[in-house]
């Protein structure tokens, strides 16, 4: 399940994105000491929400013909004949995360604010924060 878990921070809507998400490749930045350097390419990634609904709220879903093969040859006739499996919901990301939810908003803030204050410094060093 981790591995369909992905986050996304964009510097251009100011917002971030956490859980099961599909997404296009893009140009990431990468900051060192609060500026931007440069940046490197992140491959897109597709059907990443449509696994982890499955994997979080459970579902039906209808078999390929090629997996109808797989599960007759792995002895699993009748689930092949039915067309279908259904999944069971095990919702664990969005759970953690809701219960986590302030702890998070503390933890950006306080990286936030301890950014701002290295700028601040860079740009005026007569003015020291406390």
């Amino acid at each position: 399940m981790a591995e369909f878990l992905k986050y996304q921070v964009s510097d251009i809507y100011l917002h971030s994105k956490v859980g099961y998400i599909d997404f296009k490749g893009y140009d990431a930045p990468i900051y060192r000491n609060g500026r931007k350097v440069s940046s490197r390419y992140v491959k897109g990634q597709g059907g990443v929400h449509k696994i982890g609904g499955f994997l979080e709220h459970g579902g039906r879903q209808t078999l390929t013909e090629k997996q109808k093969k797989f599960f007759r040859a792995n002895k699993w006739g009748a689930a092949a004949n039915k067309g279908y499996i259904q999944r069971v919901a095990r919702p664990v990301v969005y759970p953690a995360f809701n219960s986590m939810q302030g702890n998070i908003i503390g933890i950006i803030r306080d990286k936030y604010s301890k950014a701002l204050v290295r700028h601040a410094t860079r740009i005026n060093p007569s003015k020291r924060a406390v």
